[in-house]
């Protein structure tokens, strides 16, 4: 968000205005002065807001889903899950569930495929040739980069070494809760994966099996550390051991020497010792709600169906309310609240009281730059948090046939240095051409009101335009000559109606039996950004 011209204009002298000296003078002006000082004041405070203000951007993705390894908007996810960031190097990786995969996205977007090929199996191998089977959860051993991934429906634990590489860890492949050997035990739908680097033991909540088990390696043993372990449903209890009880714990991390358990059903947080101590971090198990409030025993916060969550350098978590549609903070001290999202399903960039979301499944942080990655689950994206606001905020968004002619319809938000916007289309959703471009409404470019905008094909525009003018140049003649303008203009007429016929024809002529509409906006600097893709109805 920018500050109005009127505002940046008179900036130079905000300061002035403060740092001046008061010479004595009569009342009157005295007043006068104090009040531009305080006005002065005021606009400070503000642009203090608008540098502070804090955005929900799309890092990848944009609303469709699919598999395409691209850069930003024109990557496609298919239900991505679990998100994890390599601190060394601030790429963030993600569990891409429904493709089966696992991907990578740089800092500024760039997506690749780390492992899998996108059809669901079980494979070790390297890269491409190793299967998953819709993976769920993954961590990174931060000292060594080897990912660690809960691959669900294949109910094991596997390993990706930096160069690609993939094994399993443990599990047999047979669904069920058996503590044995590495490749004797049993998972049941293993969610998440969490890892004590100083200990090299691995950490994992079994979904259906309602526990958390220990992973040791070195050991070559799998062994339960909370939780009945029985895979019954609709149990909560604090206690030691298989004393505790969780209800579909979907996420697992390790943080100052403790264990922290998404209990999605129960909806509250867990915290878990390495000794199986299990007691109600925050939230009020088997009470869903929204209310921000206070952590532990009394306290007023509820959520509801926590997925997974993640802290920053500070102390904080983050959780991302899979049904709650929201993100929620819990700072150090216990206290909760909402940090973004509306509460309501959409797909929406902009301030995060304003942003929206739909299932966000996954969040993890760079705790250097403080940047939070959140996997939308539904909107298949990987949104993020940002100082800037994207150019334009995409609202509503709808594109028709209407007899034959194509009409796009949408709302911008808020508009920032915006030049204007290129209409694309695609038979595929992944390959686009321009059919038609329109300029910005916004004064300047920036508009903090809505904006509505509206493009249909050529053809029809241009038989409005034409009988526009035909009516201009008719009104010039006199009687008897009209009939021979009528002529003329009617002949021009139609072949520039069937010139524009002709070339929207061939702008569309590829789009048979479907066809997909998404907006870019291109900003005074030549940078583009892109809506979500629609099919036309």
């Amino acid at each position: 968000m920018r500050l109005p011209i009127s505002v940046r204009k008179q900036f130079p002298c905000i300061l002035k205005n403060l740092l001046t000296p008061v010479e004595k003078k009569p009342k009157v002006i005295e007043n006068v002065i104090m009040k531009r000082r305080y006005f002065s004041l005021l606009l400070l405070v503000l642009c203090t807001y608008f540098v502070n203000a804090q955005y929900i951007n799309t890092l990848a993705g944009n609303g469709s889903s699919g598999y395409t390894d691209a850069t930003g908007t024109a990557a496609r996810f298919q239900y991505p899950s679990a998100v994890a960031v390599y601190q060394a190097t601030g790429d963030i990786y993600v569990a891409d569930g429904n493709n089966s995969v696992i991907r990578k996205i740089t800092p500024v977007g760039v997506v690749t495929t780390v492992a899998g090929n996108g059809t669901a199996g079980y494979a070790d191998g390297t890269g491409t040739a190793a299967q998953f089977n819709r993976p769920w959860g993954l961590t990174i051993n931060q000292t060594t980069g080897d990912i660690y991934v809960a691959d669900t429906e294949n109910h094991r634990i596997r390993k990706i070494t930096s160069g690609g590489v993939v094994t399993t860890v443990a599990g047999s492949g047979i669904w069920g809760i058996l503590d044995e050997t590495l490749l004797g035990s049993r998972f049941y739908m293993p969610s998440s994966v969490a890892m004590d680097e100083s200990t090299g033991k691995l950490y994992v909540t079994d979904f259906s099996g309602h526990d958390v088990r220990v992973i040791d390696v070195a050991g070559d043993n799998v062994s339960l550390l909370a939780g009945a372990g029985n895979g019954v449903n609709n149990q909560y209890a604090d206690g030691t051991g298989t004393t505790a009880r969780f209800y579909h714990p979907t996420c697992i991390i390790f943080h100052g020497g403790n264990l922290y358990v998404a209990d999605e059903d129960n909806h509250c947080i867990r915290k878990v010792t390495p000794t199986g101590v299990v007691t109600t971090f925050s939230g009020l198990g088997q009470n869903p709600g929204s209310a921000d409030g206070t952590s532990g025993s009394g306290g007023t916060a509820r959520f509801s169906y926590p997925r997974a969550m993640a802290f920053d350098a500070s102390g904080n978590m983050y959780v991302a309310g899979y049904v709650g549609l929201n993100i929620r903070k819990i700072d150090p001290a216990g206290n909760v609240t909402t940090f973004a999202g509306t509460g309501t399903i959409g797909y929406v960039d902009g301030l995060y009281a304003s942003a929206k979301f739909y299932y966000p499944g996954g969040i993890a942080v760079n705790t250097s730059t403080g940047t939070i990655y959140i996997a939308d689950t539904y909107n298949h994206a990987i949104r993020q948090t940002a100082s800037q606001a994207m150019p334009v905020t995409f609202g509503t968004i709808s594109a028709r046939l209407d007899n034959d002619d194509l009409v796009v319809s949408w709302t911008s938000l808020s508009e920032s240095n915006n030049v204007g916007y290129d209409i694309e289309a695609s038979a595929d959703g992944v390959n686009f051409k321009k059919i038609g471009s329109v300029l910005s409404k916004a004064n300047d470019g920036y508009s903090s009101v809505p904006q509505e905008y509206s493009f249909s094909t050529p053809f029809k525009t241009a038989l409005q335009g034409m009988a526009l003018l035909f009516g201009f140049i008719a009104l010039g003649f006199r009687k008897r000559s009209r009939l021979i303008a009528l002529g003329f203009v009617a002949f021009g007429l139609s072949l520039f109606a069937l010139s524009c016929q002709k070339n929207t024809g061939e702008a569309l002529d590829s789009f048979h039996q479907q066809l997909f509409i998404r907006i870019k906006q291109v900003d005074k600097n030549g940078a583009v950004s892109y809506s979500r893709i629609i099919k036309v109805d």
